[in-house]
């Protein structure tokens, strides 16, 4: 069968269905409501009546006159403060104060006397507890505040009482804590104070030890020193390394000749260079000049290269004493250097030793500072919790919360509660949707196929028909196609009749075997009256009981006789046409044993079986089988292994799904065949309108259907 297909429609809901589930189960149902409409008027009958007195509290935030108001507002406002009063107003202590200011361990109306026991505190507690219900109001700083009873004038007495109790106690406690803080400050400041003290005589006996009176001072005019020495260090430094590479390459060059000291850029700059190059040049242009004129050994020429000649000496000279001079200021300014980074060392130290006096001084100043703070804040405290404690009255409340009653509680003038209509409808609803639920538990429970949808997404094969329940004389079977020819019944045959038709191609469907999975499902009662409908249409029909086990069909339908059977024909195929049986329909002949055999089994499992279907084919028009259930033994399979249409017979509702699967099985395992339909019997007349339009045969046909049960 198709998987999908089968669990696309399993798992749509059908509203016929549901309707029918309901209707069938209309009484319990209806029982349910009665029952729950009955529990709902006895509740009330017996009900106590009950009165409410109620009282508002409203939280808000108390004037200060110390302290941070917007942070003790944010508390007040906040769910955990609101919660913990709310959890106070009727805490045990408080009950426990009620129940003794009023007696109520000896109100017989509160504590019903016990034979040999007495309540506890711990009981009397809870009974008060029960009757008080405190709750805050969503979204606001109010407190309600419920007492129940079945006398309203002690419902307003708890209520009243509780609140007393309530503000008393928390008075008590507030007063009690205020005490407690109050000594817990004196106490502390007098060991502050000492400390502070104590603190003092250490900062001054540091003072007078290393004479630091001053030694703030001291420290800034030593930083300001070494901040000037760095400075001095930084442009010594620069200055020596600027001269460094100088005097280096000066050193190197003077060596090699005067002349080669004009690659130094700081001697080839000094100005008496330039000057006396500048004067060697033009020197140099005259001697060339007169060259051009004059011999070597003219009085012009000589004089020139004399000038040049002295000229290049006054150079050469100037250049040595440049070199001199820049490898003599390398030689000072590292000095100065040196000197310099020595007098920072120096400063250095006495800025460490300064500070390290600074450290000790600082540190004994910050815990004469920090004693300072704390004791004038233990002071503010001291004198706060002493101006508090004179202002503290039974509102008051720990946190700088003030708590008033904004809605005192009344005396109730009438019981609270759901009215007693409206509990009896509640009854009524509640009994049916209890009714609903046994009948949707009862449905998910059953393992039967209960409508014809069922049925046909379980097996996967389609309807043939759907036959309603009957009623007929006990111990009498009939043909209802003859007998109740305009009937529901009758119809649901006639559709049958059409249904094989159409399902079968000409001259396949001439063999039909019904079957079912269990006995008691009404398939022999299917197969009779299917085969009655055949002989009506003029087909000539053999009806062949093959519940060799249980022959039934002989009994029913014909007279007594000692005609052979069916275990004598499939002995013998020979004599089929002795065994047949005239019944009353026309054209509808039966072949069956008048009593059970136990030998079935080896029959229809040898040749005799196939020849006298072979006969039967041959003079008649269509053969209807009628076999036992295939569960309980295995002769059907040995017919179905020669039929081509094969019916299964389900009693609706009754019929366990594990039993129509083996059924399904062994007919596919072992006789190689399925199903060619499924035919649903014994449905609720209700039922079967939603299939199909029987809600309207009886007038169509204008006879009354045969209703209730068959077997």
């Amino acid at each position: 069968m198709d998987t999908a297909k089968k669990t696309s429609r399993e798992d749509a809901i059908d509203p016929w269905n549901v309707i029918h589930l309901f209707r069938d189960h209309m009484r319990l149902v209806v029982g349910c409501v009665l029952i729950g409409g009955l529990a709902a008027a006895a509740y009330v009958y017996h009900r106590v009546p009950a009165y409410v007195s109620r009282a508002v509290l409203e939280v808000s935030s108390e004037p200060q006159a110390f302290g941070d108001t917007q942070n003790r507002d944010s508390d007040i406002n906040s769910a955990a403060l609101l919660k913990t009063i709310e959890q106070t107003v009727a805490s045990q202590a408080v009950v426990k104060r009620v129940i003794d200011k009023l007696d109520l361990a000896g109100d017989p109306a509160f504590a019903p006397p016990r034979k040999g026991k007495v309540y506890s505190e711990t009981e009397l507690i809870g009974l008060l507890q029960g009757r008080i219900a405190v709750s805050l109001i969503r979204g606001t700083r109010l407190i309600s505040v419920e007492a129940r009873d079945a006398s309203p004038i002690k419902a307003q007495a708890f209520a009243e009482n509780v609140l007393g109790e309530f503000f008393t106690q928390n008075l008590e406690t507030h007063r009690e804590g205020a005490n407690a803080t109050r000594q817990y400050l004196l106490a502390e400041a007098k060991r502050v104070e000492a400390e502070l003290h104590a603190s003092e005589e250490r900062l001054q006996s540091y003072r007078e030890k290393y004479n630091s009176v001053s030694l703030s001072d001291q420290h800034d005019s030593v930083t300001e020193r070494l901040n000037d020495l760095s400075r001095q260090v930084m442009a010594a430094r620069a200055e020596r390394l600027a001269l460094e590479a100088d005097q280096a390459a000066a050193r190197t060059l003077l060596n090699q000749g005067p002349e080669h000291l004009l690659a130094v850029r700081s001697i080839a700059a000094l100005p008496d260079v330039v000057e006396l190059r500048k004067q060697l040049s033009a020197q140099q242009a005259d001697v060339a000049a007169l060259a051009l004129r004059y011999r070597d050994l003219h009085p012009s020429m000589i004089q020139a290269r004399r000038i040049m000649t002295e000229t290049q000496a006054s150079l050469n000279d100037m250049l040595e004493k440049g070199a001199s001079g820049i490898i003599q200021s390398y030689q000072t300014a590292k000095a100065n250097e040196e000197s310099l980074a020595a007098e920072l060392a120096r400063q250095e130290k006495v800025a460490l030793d300064l500070g390290r006096l600074s450290i000790s001084y600082r540190a004994l100043q910050r815990e004469v500072e920090s004693n300072s703070a704390l004791y004038q804040q233990v002071l503010a405290r001291l004198k706060g919790t002493d101006v508090s404690q004179g202002m503290t009255t039974t509102s008051n409340i720990g946190g700088g919360s003030l708590i008033q009653v904004v809605a005192p509680p009344l005396l109730p003038a009438a019981p609270t509660g759901v009215s007693s209509k409206l509990l009896i409808l509640f009854g009524l609803f509640g009994g049916g949707v209890a009714g609903i639920g046994i009948v949707l538990t009862k449905r998910a429970l059953d393992t039967s196929l209960p409508s014809l949808d069922d049925a046909e997404s379980f097996l996967g094969v389609p309807s043939l028909a759907v036959v309603p329940r009957m009623s007929l004389p006990k111990g009498k079977d009939e043909f209802v196609v003859a007998t109740h020819p305009s009937s529901v019944e009758a119809e649901a045959f006639r559709s049958l009749r059409t249904s094989l038709l159409l399902l079968r191609p000409e001259g396949t469907g001439q063999l039909v075997m019904f079957t079912s999975a269990v006995p008691g499902e009404g398939k022999s009662f299917c197969s009779a009256n299917y085969a009655a409908s055949l002989a009506q249409q003029g087909l000539r029909t053999l009806l062949i009981d093959g519940d060799l086990r249980r022959s039934t069909l002989r009994q029913a339908y014909v007279k007594a006789n000692k005609k052979p059977g069916l275990t004598d024909c499939l002995r013998n195929p020979s004599i089929l046409e002795e065994a047949l049986n005239e019944t009353a329909v026309p054209n509808l002949f039966l072949l069956g044993d008048s009593h059970g055999s136990s030998t079935g089994a080896e029959l229809l499992s040898g040749p005799g079986l196939k020849v006298l279907l072979e006969k039967s084919t041959a003079q008649f028009d269509r053969v209807v089988i009628d076999t036992a259930p295939l569960t309980a033994v295995s002769d059907t399979l040995h017919i179905a292994k020669h039929v081509a249409t094969i019916c299964l017979v389900l009693h609706a509702g009754q019929t366990p799904r594990r039993a129509v699967r083996r059924a399904c099985t062994l007919l596919t395992e072992l006789a190689n065949t399925r199903p060619a339909g499924v035919i649903l019997n014994q449905v609720k007349p209700g039922r079967v309108s939603s299939y199909y339009y029987y809600s309207n045969s009886n007038y169509y046909y204008g006879h009354p259907p045969v209703s209730a049960v068959h077997g």
